[in-house]
């Protein structure tokens, strides 16, 4: 693949780069005329200038080739944002994200920022609009005539600055931080955050890599020691305190508040609500929170939607695409695992794993086990996996079901189907209202005499049905092969 020919190139990359959040700008140079730049003119930073391919531009460049469009003194554009037409970046403006444009002859100058990576919509500067000064512009498009619009700065960046070693976090490794240079801020205005303290004009606050990383508009902010770097944003009314740190294309906005050692990065949001990471909790991946959602203690959630009074809390774990919401509480070392929907006043505790429904309660020990099928007293499969179990028994994966310790059990009319055996112990229903014990009435699932067990407990049952034990295969006719196959074993 080749450049776009030099007959038809505005500029070229030099060598001289800088890196953000693993995206690499390259200082550019004019090499022929055009408006008011001259040939060898050097301009500011792009990660991309376009490829030229069999005729077709492949690559899309984040400062266009045609027309007077162009980025002067420390102006950057980056990460699939694109400066086209006669649009001009200046100062230390900064523009990046797939939604972000600039185009017509909109101009934009000192600190604004147009932010098209945590945009829903389009971040947009057209026609003749003037943006000056300390302005986002994210999910917002302006069109305006010539008349500039100037922001007025909520905060400074100080000469104080800071730079980020191998700090281990609480993720245990220092995630790409190494080298980033971050400053801390100091406000210019006095202005009340949404805990109700306030922030006094001068006061000295958290740190940041640069302007993009927290908004000058309404009262989000940022204190003590807390960090914000790389391509994380902290916006509207969200709060960012103690030693909390934010990075890679994190989204803090809305009410949302970090603190402690709480940490965030991958492209996790947090917002919507007045969501809250506290402790040494860490949200990642593509997580979204939203409503009043806790992450705390030393949770981890790496994926999935959490919303309503959801609390993830002491070692408890979310990870996939589950959804979590209403008053769930995932506690101890209990998990949420692949595309789970726990709601309700659904409790977690220890190890207890979610994963396919809310139906489906596991420990890690059972989620590991072996499984054998027994048909009439008779192994007809035998060295299943969980998974392997779901296609045997119920034919579609995802099937309502319940388990107790280890034994399977499917839920006619909504009721338990026990054995007719003093064999009981644990196997109980649980209470009314318990998500769990509430799973859905099934038309098919386990043909009458089925049961599911693992391999060490059908051993344990067989054993004691040949010693007129009570036993789970009591009602069953006793089969005289399975000895070979399992080897007895000392009673219990």
């Amino acid at each position: 693949m080749m450049r776009r020919a030099n007959h038809e190139r505005k500029y070229e990359l030099t060598e001289n780069t800088l890196t953000i959040a693993g995206h690499t700008l390259y200082r550019i140079r004019a090499v022929r005329h055009f408006g008011d730049v001259r040939a060898g003119d050097l301009g500011g930073w792009v990660e991309s200038d376009g490829n030229f391919h069999l005729g077709e531009t492949t690559r899309l460049p984040n400062l266009s080739h045609d027309d007077d469009a162009w980025l002067y003194d420390d102006a950057k554009a980056y990460a699939g944002a694109n400066v086209c037409g006669s649009g001009k970046m200046r100062g230390q403006s900064e523009m990046f994200g797939r939604n972000a444009l600039i185009g017509g002859s909109a101009e934009v100058a000192g600190n604004v920022v147009v932010d098209g990576l945590h945009s829903i919509g389009e971040a947009r500067v057209s026609l003749l609009s003037r943006l000056d000064g300390c302005i986002d512009v994210r999910d917002r498009i302006f069109h305006r005539d010539g008349k500039t619009i100037v922001g007025a700065p909520k905060y400074r960046l100080t000469d104080n600055i800071r730079i980020l070693g191998n700090e281990r976090w609480n993720a245990g490794n220092s995630l790409g931080a190494s080298g980033v240079v971050v400053r801390q801020i100091q406000a210019e205005r006095d202005f009340q955050l949404h805990d109700g303290t306030w922030v006094h004009a001068g006061e000295l606050g958290g740190w940041v890599e640069a302007h993009r990383n927290l908004s000058h508009d309404d009262t989000a902010w940022i204190r003590d020691d807390a960090v914000a770097f790389g391509l994380a944003v902290v916006c509207q009314d969200a709060l960012m305190c103690d030693r909390a740190v934010i990075l890679d294309r994190g989204y803090l906005l809305g009410n949302a508040t970090m603190r402690d050692d709480a940490l965030m990065f991958g492209e996790a949001r947090a917002g919507w609500g007045s969501p809250l990471i506290s402790g040494s909790g860490q949200v990642s991946g593509n997580t979204c929170l939203m409503d009043n959602v806790r992450v705390i203690d030393a949770a981890k959630v790496s994926g999935g939607t959490l919303s309503g009074n959801a609390t993830i809390q002491d070692r408890g774990s979310v990870s996939g695409e589950p959804e979590v919401g209403c008053n769930a509480i995932v506690m101890d070392d209990a998990s949420v695992r692949d595309v789970a929907q726990v709601f309700g006043n659904t409790i977690l505790r220890d190890f207890d794993v979610a994963i396919k429904t809310d139906c489906y309660k596991l420990s890690l020990e059972q989620l590991e086990n072996q499984y054998v099928i027994v048909r009439d007293g008779k192994i007809s499969d035998e060295g299943l996996s969980f998974p392997e179990v779901l296609g045997h028994c119920f034919g579609v994966e995802g099937e309502d079901f319940s388990v107790r310790n280890g034994v399977f059990y499917r839920v006619p009319n909504g009721g338990w189907r026990l054995e007719e055996t003093d064999f009981r112990s644990g196997f109980e229903p649980q209470e009314e209202g318990d998500a769990f014990a509430l799973a859905q009435a099934l038309e098919k699932g386990l043909e009458p005499g089925v049961l599911v067990l693992t391999e060490e407990q059908y051993k344990v049952e067989n054993m004691n049905r040949k010693l007129g034990k009570p036993s789970l295969l009591s009602p069953l006719e006793p089969d005289i092969s399975e000895p070979d196959q399992y080897p007895s074993g000392p009673s219990c």
